[in-house]
């Protein structure tokens, strides 16, 4: 079967939905690059397959169903995901995903916002196995519900498992129950847990429904560092995990390095963040070769660099390759002063612009609600925001600033 090339990059999606279906052939490469996709509840079309969930729209801006990654690469880069709705999910699984065979899916330097789910998986699963990486680095996750048992990604079960390695990497998520909510969660084969280097603002990180329902299993190991945690729009408090009691032939290895709670380091992983079994607790600066890199891929450690063995990639010995192209856009020309516009489509909001933004400019586009632009954020005083409005049906426009010096030209013919 040939293996298949998509590219998606300088997207621009306002209710639509991007569905991939079935499995990849071998060797295939997606990447979803550059872009920006929104959708709400009230305006997508999609509607779920699964059956009995017919009924239940979640806005998805895109949708992974029964997706099956064989030796394949999957990239989402420096991309915005916005969806928006009581119940919003900007990523809908369907079916389960499944990672397999050296594969690698990786979320790197996005942004999420959503009412509700980042990821919500209906009756599905996530499985991360045959010697595959997912991978949730450098991006910004915003998901800020205050409801119980409402978590940013939600599935039925995790399993990270043949050597596999489960990452959560230089992240910011602002959230409110919990990062990850799951009934179960299994972790076996050799494989590798880690969260590092993150800001989670959240009541908790992980959290597993069913009491029994941690796995670790063959020399596995759970790597926790350099993170900081800190309550999020939940509750006043933050836990790494749930309560939770393993078999007893089945605790995790478990290593905790410089971690703060609430500004404070983290010396009791029980009493600060709740986890129920012993955590080896390394100062900070410490480094060992199963705490901070893949051990079945790792030769050797000098200081906290890891020293790969054949078959090992990247800083911490990863089973499957790293992509290339990954990182945040290079800084802009300073003599670059294209404003790209948004051509069609229906849209509710508009994000408030920063330093750095050339300027708004929309093109027949038709706003559902009247757009409010909080400058604010945008000093910029040797600047001009210009704002573009053209052939649009607008419903209003409101420009707030507090004071700061604020050049905005605004160009409206609609």
């Amino acid at each position: 079967m040939p293996h298949a090339l998509v590219n998606m990059t300088n997207v621009t999606s306002l209710e639509g939905t991007i569905v991939m279906h079935g499995a990849m052939p071998l060797n295939s490469s997606v990447l979803l690059a550059n872009s920006t996709l929104r959708a709400t509840v009230g305006g997508s079309q999609y509607v779920p397959t699964t059956p009995g969930h017919e009924g239940f729209r979640r806005g998805p801006a895109l949708v992974l169903d029964g997706v099956r990654l064989l030796s394949t690469r999957f990239v989402m880069t420096r991309s915005t995901l916005v969806c928006g709705g009581e119940s919003c999910a900007a990523i809908l699984v369907e079916r389960g995903l499944g990672v397999n065979l050296s594969s690698f899916f990786y979320m790197d330097n996005c942004a999420v916002m959503s009412r509700a789910h980042v990821m919500y998986a209906l009756a599905s699963y996530l499985r991360v196995s045959g010697g595959s990486v997912f991978s949730i680095q450098s991006s910004s996750w915003s998901a800020p519900s205050i409801d119980f048992y409402r978590g940013a990604c939600v599935f039925n079960g995790v399993a990270v498992d043949g050597g596999s390695v489960l990452q959560v990497l230089s992240s910011t998520l602002r959230l409110g129950f919990t990062m990850l909510m799951t009934n179960t969660l299994t972790v076996t084969g050799g494989s590798w847990l880690v969260h590092r280097n993150n800001e989670f603002r959240t009541a908790y990180v992980v959290y597993v429904v069913n009491e029994d329902g941690v796995v670790f299993r063959d020399q596995s190991v759970w790597s926790i560092i350099h993170n900081s945690f800190t309550c999020g729009s939940y509750s006043p408090f933050t836990y790494m995990t749930s309560v939770w009691s393993p078999p007893s032939d089945a605790r995790p290895t478990i290593y905790g390095v410089c971690n703060k709670a609430r500004g404070s380091p983290v010396t009791n992983y029980l009493e600060e963040l709740n986890i129920g079994v012993p955590v080896k607790a390394l100062d900070c600066g410490i480094c060992t070769v199963d705490a901070v890199c893949f051990a079945a891929r790792t030769s050797s450690i000098s200081g906290c660099e890891c020293v790969c063995a054949a078959g090992g990639h990247g800083d911490t010995c990863l089973p499957a390759a790293v992509p290339d192209g990954l990182g945040p856009l290079p800084l802009p020309d300073a003599n670059d002063t294209e404003v790209r516009c948004v051509h069609g489509g229906s849209i509710s909001s508009v994000d408030d612009p920063v330093p750095g933004v050339r300027g708004l400019c929309f093109v027949n586009v038709t706003f559902t609600a009247a757009i409010v632009l909080d400058l604010s954020r945008f000093y910029s005083p040797q600047h001009t925001l210009n704002i573009t409005l053209l052939q649009c049906v607008l419903m209003g426009l409101s420009i707030r600033g507090i004071g700061a010096r604020v050049h905005v030209n605004v160009v409206f013919r609609c």
